[in-house]
C-alpha cells in the first residue's frame, strides 16, 4: 500500500483525529488555492481476495456483517463493514456519513484490521471517523438477498479496542484513508 493525500474538504472533519492519530498535516494558509492534506500509512483495499464472502445477515434479523480479506493465508488483512438496525441503522437504501464516534456506541461500522493471525489480535487496527458509506441495494431476510454500497472518502485512525467495545484512538499512530470501494455482494442468512 501506498501512502495518500487527503482532499481540503475532509480535514476539516477529521484534523482533531488526524492530530490524535500522529498522521502528518500539511498545507499553507497563505493561498485559498492550496490544498491541506493529511497523510495516512496506508490507502485503498487490496481485497477481495478472490470474488468476495458474502454478507451474513444477523440470526435475528438485526443487522448483517461483512468481512472482506487480502488472502486466504494468515496473517492477512481484513475489512469489515457492520450494520445494526436495531442501533438505529437503515436497512433501505441511504447515505451514512461517519463521524467521530465511539466504536461501541455506532451502529454503521467500517474497520480495517492489518496483519490478523488465525486466532488471537490483530497487529494494527482502525475505525472510520469521516467519509461516507453509500448504500444502493440491500435485501435480506431468510431468501440471499444481495448488498451493495461504495465507500467514499474513509478517514481512519488506527484504534484500539477494550474487553466493552470501546474504541481509543492510538497517540502518533497510523490512519487508512479509501478514497472510493464498492462492495457488491450476496447477503446470506445463517438460519
Amino acid at each position: 500500500m501506498r501512502r495518500t493525500e487527503q482532499p481540503r474538504f475532509l480535514i476539516i472533519i477529521s484534523l482533531f483525529a488526524a492530530t490524535l492519530a500522529g498522521c502528518a498535516v500539511s498545507g499553507s494558509d497563505d493561498d485559498d488555492s492550496s490544498e491541506e492534506t493529511v497523510s495516512c500509512a496506508f490507502e485503498g483495499w487490496d481485497g477481495p481476495y478472490d470474488e468476495g464472502p458474502p454478507a451474513i445477515e444477523l440470526s435475528d434479523g438485526s443487522g448483517f456483517t461483512y468481512q472482506d480479506h487480502t488472502s486466504e493465508e494468515y496473517p492477512k488483512d481484513i475489512l469489515g463493514v457492520y450494520v445494526v438496525y436495531a442501533g438505529g441503522a437503515s436497512s433501505d437504501p441511504h447515505t451514512f456519513t461517519f463521524e467521530e464516534i465511539n466504536y461501541a456506541d455506532a451502529h454503521t461500522i467500517v474497520s480495517m484490521s492489518l496483519g490478523c493471525p488465525e486466532n488471537g489480535s490483530c497487529d494494527q487496527e482502525f475505525f472510520a471517523a469521516s467519509g461516507s458509506l453509500e448504500v444502493t441495494e440491500n435485501e435480506n431476510g431468510p431468501a440471499a438477498g444481495r448488498f451493495v454500497a461504495t465507500m467514499r472518502d474513509i478517514y481512519a485512525p488506527q484504534v484500539t479496542y477494550d474487553n466493552e467495545g470501546n474504541s481509543t484512538v492510538v497517540p502518533d499512530g497510523d490512519c487508512w484513508f479509501i478514497e472510493e470501494h464498492t462492495i457488491d455482494v450476496e447477503t446470506v442468512s445463517p438460519f
